[in-house]
């Protein structure tokens, strides 16, 4: 129902309203991540106005794409939810760069996240090219790109999100080659290899999200929100070999370590 209402706004170019946003299944994913993982869930307050998006694509001179525009207006002005190693570009700095509208930027800005200009006159689902040190690649469909960047910042940033929930992450100098037919068994693959920082495959469960670095031969990172999901991991993939805990939330005052652990 959500998603014949939805498509029904975007072919006569009206502006959905937040709820029916936030019900459709294109954004359900990031709707559920930002709940499940983060202290406070998304409401209609996160949004960036209508208007204020309208005013953007004025000054740019031309009309978003659909799923740029319903991302802004969904979660476009919660702070904090993006904070690690790359972030969307907030609505306010989102610009045009050499015939590319510049998604997001990469730490110390050494690389990007476009959509081409010349892709929009195709309309459906433009692709999302990833830029790094003078290369450049399709990476994966617009519909999934911000769901797979933020799986990505809760599982390897150095920081944690501001308001995340209480949760671990750890890094594993185990080999990936050893591992990853236990990953591919017993978690859910989420889209295929991707290059995002090394990140070759996401691997989820209700309450972990691991990051498979295929590009290094390695595990890179782990994040559980609950005691089960660690004891589970810890189980299927041995208690040896993870490395020092990143996640500066372990410092705060309600965090209660998961022992066996590092």
């Amino acid at each position: 129902m959500a998603d014949a209402a939805l498509t029904l706004c975007r072919r006569r170019e009206v502006d959905p309203p937040w709820d029916l946003i936030a019900a459709s299944s294109s954004w359900a994913n990031v709707v559920d991540l930002v709940g499940g993982w983060f202290e406070s869930s998304l409401s209609e307050d996160d949004g960036a106005a209508w208007d204020e998006i309208g005013e953007t694509e004025e000054d740019l001179g031309l009309r978003l794409p659909w799923p740029v525009r319903e991302w802004f207006a969904l979660v476009g002005g919660r702070s904090g939810v993006w904070h690690g190693i790359d972030e969307p570009i907030s609505l306010e700095s989102l610009r045009v760069d050499r015939g590319e509208i510049v998604l997001s930027r990469g730490h110390q800005g050494i690389s990007c996240w476009s959509i081409k200009l010349s892709e929009l006159e195709k309309g459906g689902d433009q692709g999302v090219y990833h830029q790094l040190g003078g290369e450049e690649a399709l990476v994966e469909p617009l519909r999934t790109f911000y769901c797979r960047l933020l799986l990505t910042q809760i599982a390897t940033v150095y920081d944690p999100p501001a308001g995340l929930r209480e949760c671990v992450q750890r890094w594993t100098r185990a080999d990936g080659d050893l591992i990853r037919p236990i990953l591919q068994e017993n978690y859910q693959a989420v889209g295929g290899p991707r290059q995002l920082y090394g990140v070759g495959q996401l691997y989820r469960d209700p309450d972990t999200i691991i990051v498979d670095d295929q590009l290094d031969s390695r595990v890179s990172g782990i994040a559980v929100r609950s005691e089960d999901a660690a004891d589970r991991a810890r189980r299927l993939l041995g208690s040896e070999g993870w490395g020092e805990d990143r996640y500066r939330s372990c410092e705060r005052e309600q965090w209660d370590p998961i022992p066996g652990w590092g």
